[in-house]
């Protein structure tokens, strides 16, 4: 199921827990300007209203072993089908109603091994996919286009172990919850690395994240099963990329 609170933190309701709307294994959500509910689980994307009500399936007749969600700027769907092959990946690309708009091959994953690519997100015209299985962050147009790439496996600024959640702020800063290195990171658009973020207490394991417009990063926690919301300084959230 998916738990949904206030900003404060007040618990207001959950959603996927029983009938029709029952997930499977959860793992992505994204929410569009009407304040409606997008669910990734491990077979398809359910949809919700902002009070949490079931207004449709979206993806169940064609993905395979989706990964990560997205919404772009245009208001599609963005998610990574994995096929039964190693190498077999795609971008899959919903409307909101959802109409599939088109599949094409995930170009950086076309002979990959050991790659796990989880959580996705996108900025301008740019797919950036963390991989925790090879420690490496994609760039790729909405295509499945490879653009460039950034990271590696070890414990220097700028590598990564076991990176997973990621978001991008409006100016194009990169996040990335770098877990295993129990870090956050920020990057330009280009991948080049800029700094740690600093925060007031020692970070364990940070998996999924979200940097909001209003300057506030929220940091959900895989050991502690929790969150944790921040208020970004104007170091790390005014200057110009």
């Amino acid at each position: 199921m998916v738990k949904v609170f206030s900003w404060k933190g007040k618990f207001r309701f959950c959603i996927g827990n029983k009938g029709k709307a029952a997930f499977k294994r959860p793992s992505a959500v994204v929410t569009n300007a009407q304040g409606e509910i997008f669910v990734k689980d491990d077979v398809q994307i359910s949809m919700f209203t902002d009070d949490g009500q079931f207004i449709r399936t979206i993806g169940a007749a064609v993905l395979q072993r989706p990964y990560g969600l997205a919404l772009t700027n245009d208001g599609h769907l963005l998610v990574i089908d994995h096929g039964r092959k190693a190498g077999d990946a795609s971008v899959v690309r919903f409307e909101q109603d959802g109409r599939l708009v088109k599949r094409s091959p995930f170009e950086p994953l076309s002979n990959a091994a050991y790659s796990k690519c989880r959580f996705i997100a996108v900025w301008r015209d740019s797919l950036y996919v963390v991989d925790l299985g090879k420690s490496v962050v994609y760039v790729t147009d909405f295509d499945g286009k490879e653009k460039r790439r950034f990271g590696q496996f070890g414990r220097n600024e700028g590598d990564f172990r076991e990176p997973s959640g990621i978001s991008v702020d409006p100016k194009g800063f990169v996040y990335i919850a770098d877990s295993k290195n129990d870090r956050i990171q920020i990057f330009d658009a280009e991948g080049t690395f800029l700094s740690l973020v600093s925060l007031n207490h020692n970070l364990l394991r940070p998996s999924d994240i979200h940097v909001t417009s209003d300057k506030y990063l929220l940091v959900s926690n895989y050991l502690k099963h929790n969150a944790h919301v921040y208020l970004l300084t104007p170091f790390e959230s005014d200057r110009n990329i």
